[in-house]
């Protein structure tokens, strides 16, 4: 991405930032104040996704087309990434091709995550009715032994445990949402299986801090993700590359391995910038619904601002974020004694523990800011100061000497122009 991206999203005077599910932060930046915008995707969304989920499926990288692929009688399940931008119509793209192909209806189980919104649409809501309520619908719970199978032991001599209805399907067609490669918590492609579907146990293991301490870390994790996803003997997937405000840019279908050096590729197109100058004041937005608005988001989003920011600048976050802090991030209130708040997070497997881990050092670094829907109490607990309204945001600009805006943050990956790697 180059420096000043300039779109319909801002004039020299009026700039609007994206978040949430349908808010704008609206601001008055005076032009020489504004050093970048980043975030705005190259390209048009998709208008047609369920067309376009059936073009990727008809001709899929290093693949055959899905109709040849699958047999009337086949089972088949479809794990659901909770990320994925617009499930209902990638879904429904998905079915009708299926069905096209021969499956009945009855064969096809949705597999979504324990944490998935349930106030959400059903991700069958854009299929007709009698094919909606033939098709099939687990919500996965990682405590429930009866629900889960043995898959096989890891190279990491670890146990693989998967959701019953992805290892005893016959075809397995995962839809997850790619990111750059340096994402927090991102495991590479088969993320969207292992360890969405996995176990407690297994989950657990992923949510500790430690495994965002190295790139050998993060590889090994990666590596088990993908182990599994060969053990289950997964020979295709989906992913999605999303844009800002909850759009579907592309879609890639095909042998995993193909869509994962491919899906790189385009992601870095889409997702990565560079940043030729810092502001002393970063602002980001986590567009897209509940699902989005998550403190796993908040940090992803934290980490991009970092990068664009001065040291002991400003970074404020815009969300809708709701959800109170877990036990990992309740250590964040330990102003007095960081050392002790870290080894305790580190320690710990909770669920917020990268989140946490993120925010407490992002501290040290910079002045952070949120806006959410959470009282002012919680937020101001973390040592993170709240803003309410977008003048106080306004008021924040105006006592700056510069601004950058980040849109999308959750996916953005900000390199800062001749930092070493």
């Amino acid at each position: 991405m180059t420096l000043r991206e300039r779109d319909t999203y801002h004039t020299p005077m009026e700039t609007k930032l994206p978040y949430g599910q349908n808010a704008i932060l609206n601001l008055q930046l005076p032009e020489e104040k504004l050093l970048a915008w980043y975030g705005r995707s190259p390209g048009e969304p998709l208008d047609d996704i369920v067309a376009a989920m059936a073009a990727a499926l008809l001709d899929p990288l290093g693949y055959p087309p899905l109709t040849q692929a699958v047999v009337s009688g086949d089972r088949v399940a479809i794990p659901l990434d909770p990320a994925v931008p617009r499930p209902n119509r990638l879904v429904a793209g998905l079915v009708g091709v299926l069905c096209e192909a021969g499956i009945a209806p009855e064969d096809i189980t949705l597999v979504v995550a324990a944490n998935s919104d349930p106030t959400d649409d059903d991700p069958r809501a854009e299929l007709s009715e009698t094919i909606a309520k033939r098709v099939g619908l687990v919500i996965h719970d990682p405590d429930d032994r009866d629900a889960l199978g043995f898959l096989a032991t890891s190279a990491e001599n670890q146990p693989i445990y998967l959701n019953r209805s992805i290892q005893d399907a016959d075809v397995v067609l995962p839809i997850g949402c790619l990111r750059p490669e340096s994402a927090l918590a991102y495991h590479g492609i088969h993320t969207v299986l292992f360890p969405t579907f996995a176990d407690t146990a297994t989950r657990d293991r992923y949510h500790k801090a430690s495994n965002e301490d190295s790139a050998v870390a993060r590889r090994r994790r990666r590596e088990e993700s993908q182990e599994a996803a060969w053990l289950l003997g997964l020979n295709a997937t989906i992913q999605v590359i999303p844009g800002a405000s909850s759009s579907i840019l592309q879609i890639l279908a095909g042998d995993p391995a193909k869509v994962e050096e491919e899906g790189a590729r385009r992601i870095a197109a889409v997702h990565h910038h560079q940043v030729d100058q810092q502001a002393s004041l970063v602002i980001v937005g986590i567009d897209g619904n509940r699902s989005h608005q998550t403190w796993e988001n908040v940090a992803r989003a934290v980490n991009a601002g970092l990068s664009a920011v001065i040291d002991g600048g400003i970074v404020v976050v815009c969300s809708e974020l709701e959800t109170s802090p877990g036990m990992a991030l309740a250590q964040l209130a330990r102003e007095d004694d960081i050392p002790a708040a870290s080894h305790t997070i580190r320690g710990t497997a909770a669920e917020d523990a990268v989140a946490a881990a993120q925010l407490l050092a992002a501290r040290e670094q910079a002045h952070l800011f949120l806006l959410s829907r959470l009282d002012e109490e919680v937020v101001s607990s973390l040592g993170i100061a709240p803003v309410g309204t977008e003048e106080e945001i306004g008021r924040l600009c105006s006592r700056t000497e510069s601004c950058a805006l980040i849109g999308a943050a959750q996916f953005a990956e900000m390199r800062l122009a001749n930092a070493s790697s």
